[in-house]
C-alpha cells in the first residue's frame, strides 16, 4: 500500500492551481483547460494578379456551429461574395477579383453569427 505525505490543506495550495484543478465539478477539464483553447483566425489576403484572384485561409475551431466568409463593399456594406458551409479546421478560399471592380472591399469571417475578424481589400 502507497502512502503519501500530506503537506497541507488545499487552502494551502497557491490559488492558481487549485482554480485550474476544481475537481469538484464534473466539466473542469472542459472549462479550466490545460490546452490552449481553438481560437478562429482570418489570414492576409494573397494576390495572384496573373489569375486576377486573391485567396485567403482561415481557421475555424471545432464547436463552431455555422461559419462564413464575406467579401463586401466598404462604403455601402453591400455583399459581393460569400462562402457558406465553412468546416471546422484550416482552409482557403479563392474567388475573382474581377467581378468586383475597383475600390475598397473587406473580407470578413462570421462565425455563429458574429464578426470574428475583418481584413482590408482595396482593389484598383
Amino acid at each position: 500500500m502507497l502512502v503519501w505525505p500530506i503537506l497541507g490543506s488545499a487552502q494551502s495550495l497557491p490559488d492558481t492551481l487549485t482554480n485550474r484543478l476544481d475537481l469538484r465539478k464534473p466539466s473542469f477539464y472542459r472549462e479550466k483547460s490545460f490546452l490552449k483553447k481553438e481560437e478562429a483566425s482570418l489570414g492576409e489576403v494573397e494576390w495572384n494578379k496573373v489569375h486576377k484572384t486573391a485567396s485567403v485561409s482561415f481557421f475555424v475551431p471545432r464547436d463552431v456551429k455555422k461559419g462564413r466568409i464575406e467579401i463586401f463593399e466598404k462604403a455601402t456594406g453591400r455583399v459581393h461574395k460569400f462562402f457558406s458551409t465553412l468546416f471546422p479546421g484550416n482552409g482557403t478560399i479563392e474567388f475573382e477579383i474581377q467581378s468586383l471592380g475597383s475600390g475598397l472591399f473587406g473580407c470578413r469571417l462570421i462565425l455563429d453569427e458574429v464578426v470574428y475578424f475583418e481584413r482590408e481589400l482595396v482593389i484598383s
